[in-house]
């Protein structure tokens, strides 16, 4: 055997993620946001989700399809309307991000705290609508910092779900995502992300 076979089948039994374990987790983090979706819609005290086909952004590794064995943990944002809110995005402390719900949001003020929006609230309300869930009834949901942990006895892995907000592009098309900073406010995701409406047309009209 040559060293090219010799590492290619030693990467391929050793680093890479067997396929039909990569189809599984990706079959059961689908399953998992459809249903975060279908109990969303079921009562209008529910957090009102981003929109239909972006409220459930994938992250991490998996995602970005370089996780390696073990396939511990499937990372996702499960991202909810802000309904208008504002925030101090222009602090020079990305971790220090104050949410302010106005009063038109109701389902979203009621999870106010000291520093306006808390994390915490928006958390544990995540968490008890995956308790909403019948097969997740008896699974494991643990809040810790910024994320819950859902373990559940039938996978091998686990998945880390994280809530947050998406801001409005500002002119040059670029937002950010809020999310929990572990201590009951929010921070921003350290590097601007730019709109695909906008890719579009920067790469129709080159500078």
């Amino acid at each position: 055997m040559s060293v090219d076979s010799w590492f290619k089948n030693y990467v391929s039994e050793n680093i890479n993620i067997d396929s039909k374990k990569s189809a599984r987790a990706r079959t059961s983090r689908n399953w998992l946001t459809s249903n975060i979706k279908d109990l969303s819609q079921k009562n209008e005290e529910n957090l009102e989700l981003y929109s239909d086909s972006e409220f459930a952004l994938k992250m991490g590794s998996f995602a970005r399809k370089t996780q390696i064995r073990p396939l511990d943990d499937v990372d996702q944002m499960i991202i909810f309307s802000a309904k208008g809110s504002t925030a101090n995005l222009d602090t020079s402390q990305w971790n220090q991000v104050f949410v302010n719900v106005p009063d038109s949001a109701p389902e979203l003020k009621k999870m106010d705290g000291e520093n306006g929006l808390s994390s915490i609230k928006v958390l544990n309300y995540l968490k008890q609508l995956l308790n909403g869930i019948s097969q997740y009834q008896s699974a494991d949901i643990k809040r810790s910092q910024q994320a819950l942990r859902l373990e559940l006895s039938s996978y091998d892995w686990g998945f880390d779900i994280v809530p947050g907000f998406r801001t409005v592009d500002d002119e040059q098309g670029y937002y950010y995502y809020i999310i929990p900073n572990g201590n009951g406010t929010w921070e921003k995701n350290r590097s601007a992300n730019r709109s695909s409406k906008f890719n579009r047309i920067s790469k129709r009209n080159p500078n």
